[in-house]
């Protein structure tokens, strides 16, 4: 739990998309809000200028859902912060990045 913490509060550190317009509507915009079936939501996040962003996916389901498919932006690079669960070990817990393409 704490290397979850630990890499979810660094992420917030190095994407100011995620912090710099907290006080402004336009610095946050839903993708997926209503899909209740899933139990997923996910929105995203722009820095000041809207130059960069951060895309935030939350599956609250408890189970994985491969083939998930969201709308992004842009081409970018994504972090994949899991949630710990009793079989989850150390190793998944941490971030890490890839490649993402917009789907459309």
């Amino acid at each position: 739990m704490q290397r979850l913490i630990g890499d979810c509060n660094r992420l917030y550190r190095e994407l100011p998309a995620l912090h710099a317009r907290d006080a402004t509507a336009d610095g946050f915009e839903w993708i997926q809000y209503d899909d209740a079936r899933n139990a997923v939501c996910a929105w995203v996040r722009y820095d000041v200028r809207r130059a960069s962003h951060a895309v935030v996916v939350c599956n609250y389901s408890g189970v994985r859902l491969d083939g998930y498919r969201i709308g992004v932006p842009q081409a970018g690079r994504i972090a994949s912060c899991s949630t710990p669960t009793p079989a989850c070990t150390a190793a998944e817990t941490k971030a890490t990045w890839a490649p993402y393409t917009p789907t459309g």
